[in-house]
């Protein structure tokens, strides 16, 4: 049931998951807690370049498009 590009949401987020390494602290707030995937680009390659992992109140920032500059 490949789906090569084609793949969901949930599947792509799966995968970056299991290959994105995943850092001690947000690299934006040096806060120690869990985690999320934030895409960059708003594209969801599988390109382990295009994800950044963050805790949460700094990917709710970072999804917001009006704070994007604040990362990048």
């Amino acid at each position: 049931m490949w789906k090569g590009d084609s793949v969901g949401y949930k599947a792509l987020h799966g995968w970056g998951y299991r290959n994105i390494p995943k850092p001690t602290e947000c690299p934006h707030c040096n806060k120690n807690t869990k985690l999320d995937l934030a895409n960059i680009s708003g594209e969801y390659r599988r390109d382990s370049t295009d994800w950044i992992r963050l805790c949460v109140p700094c990917h709710k920032l970072f999804d917001n498009k009006k704070r994007r500059e604040l990362f990048i």
